[in-house]
């Protein structure tokens, strides 16, 4: 107890190109070897590339109509090393990602941009964009698109089942909108009839459909078509199906 010999030091012999250790001697070679090492450690760990995003949340604003919106979210490289865009996905096949380059040295930046097809959607719509990058990093990205439908259609999916009676199924169309539309033309998908029926002028319609038969389950759309002058045409897709 209290004898700081008690465990003796170590000397290391080379002998025809083998290293032997045996009691007795120094290891400042080995101690050397080790604070290198932490040097390398430490020079390593300080040595790294990262992205700082301007933002990773993007919400914005459309009109049914609208056949796109495009966005981008701006990087910045803050770290010491260049850093390699590796991988952008999106969550929907509608929502195009891609970066304003793919390596980045430190200091520069860039930007990922996105374009999400809008097609027959309404409502609140949210996509994810995931980045991938070198050093390994992952990253994603919300981009929110709140499409106001200023038109709007109620029920959206009419249903019939197989083998009963062909009936009538009606739609309620109403516009919100400042200008009333100029006219609502129908397409609807093959096996179906549809009439419209004009209740306030360019403000309120019914749409009525009518399956030819319903012998068997079938799964068709209709689209409504509302003109106004000096503007794009609004399209809303209405679901029809036989089960």
């Amino acid at each position: 107890m209290g004898n700081d010999n008690a465990f003796p030091s170590i000397r290391v012999i080379f002998k025809k190109g083998v290293r032997i250790v045996r009691p007795g001697g120094r290891i400042r070679g080995v101690r050397q070897l080790f604070l290198i090492f932490l040097g390398v450690v430490a020079v390593s760990s300080s040595s790294h590339g990262q992205l700082a995003w301007e933002t990773t949340r993007r919400e914005l604003r459309a009109r049914p109509g609208d056949p796109s919106v495009e966005t981008a979210f701006p990087f910045k490289n803050t770290g010491d090393v260049p850093v390699r865009i590796v991988r952008v996905t999106s969550s929907c096949g509608c929502t195009v990602a891609k970066p304003t380059r793919e390596l980045i040295p430190p200091g520069a930046g860039g930007e990922v941009t996105a374009i999400f097809q809008i097609g027959y959607r309404t409502g609140l719509q949210q996509k994810t964009i995931t980045v991938e990058t070198e050093p390994a990093a992952t990253v994603r990205l919300a981009m929110l698109t709140l499409i106001e439908p200023d038109i709007q259609v109620e029920p959206s999916v009419l249903v019939w089942k197989a083998g009963e009676p062909p009936a009538e199924r009606i739609v309620r169309v109403r516009v919100f909108r400042e200008v009333p539309i100029a006219a609502l033309r129908v397409e609807s998908g093959p096996g179906f009839q549809s009439t419209i029926r004009e209740l306030r002028t360019g403000r309120e319609y019914e749409v009525v459909f009518k399956p030819a038969a319903t012998v068997s389950p079938m799964r068709s759309e209709a689209c409504l078509v509302a003109e106004t002058a000096g503007e794009q045409p609004q399209k809303i897709q209405v679901r029809l199906r036989i089960k």
